[in-house]
């Protein structure tokens, strides 16, 4: 497959009056993408930064939340005071925002995960890729650890065991959360490389136009 350099060329003209703020200190991470991308989108080094800033879009690089959790409520604040909230796979913290993560692999192949392929998130990326991209990294999953009364909604996550309509603990790779008058949203697909991957920058220009909308409520199952 071929791919057009310009990915992100429409979400370009999208985010041109909005604040983007982005926390990733990896080597040609995020921010390296979106200048090149030429989205304007102010780096800062820690999430004591955020104390007097709100902006409207945040996005938080690959493991760059610490172990300890420290400093997470910011994110949860400014979501709260209507900042869209993006933070992208973590392996270090055992709790993203309020939510408990834990390691678990795909071990068959015929054990796939479901998707809600409808959604914005997933624009031109269909369920069998997504499924090979998770599988890239299946020894590096951890999802959220989501309980039945969790008002998050699930897009990425593993089918349930028995049927039914039950409401059941779920481990979700990918969700979305309404809070206060903004959003989080968890990846925890690790996305390999923003530069050269073209899936990871069709990922990021989904995230930017979802990130854009305005906030439905999300509900318990």
């Amino acid at each position: 497959h071929l791919y057009p350099a310009n990915l992100l060329a429409e979400q370009a003209k999208r985010v041109k009056n909005k604040s983007v703020l982005v926390h990733d200190n990896n080597d040609d991470g995020i921010g390296t993408v979106l200048k090149s991308a030429g989205i304007e989108a102010q780096p800062f080094n820690s999430l004591g930064d955020l104390q007097l800033k709100q902006p409207d879009i945040i996005l938080i690089g690959e493991n760059q939340l610490n172990e300890n959790g420290i400093g997470q409520d910011i994110l949860r604040s400014r979501a709260d005071e209507g900042a869209s909230i993006m933070i992208f796979a973590q392996q270090k913290p055992q709790i993203l925002s309020q939510w408990k993560l834990h390691p678990r692999n795909l071990p068959a192949k015929k054990e796939t995960l479901t998707w809600r392929e409808n959604h914005p998130l997933f624009n031109s990326l269909d369920p069998t890729a997504l499924d090979a991209w998770a599988r890239e990294a299946a020894s590096e999953l951890k999802p959220l650890a989501l309980p039945p009364d969790a008002p998050v909604l699930e897009l990425a996550y593993w089918s349930r065991e028995t049927p039914g309509t039950t409401p059941i603990p779920i481990d979700a790779l990918v969700a979305t959360e309404t809070a206060g008058r903004g959003r989080i949203v968890y990846w925890q697909i690790p996305t390999r490389s923003w530069k050269s991957d073209p899936r990871s920058q069709i990922l990021l220009a989904n995230a930017l136009d979802y990130l854009l909308t305005r906030p439905e409520p999300t509900l318990p199952q």
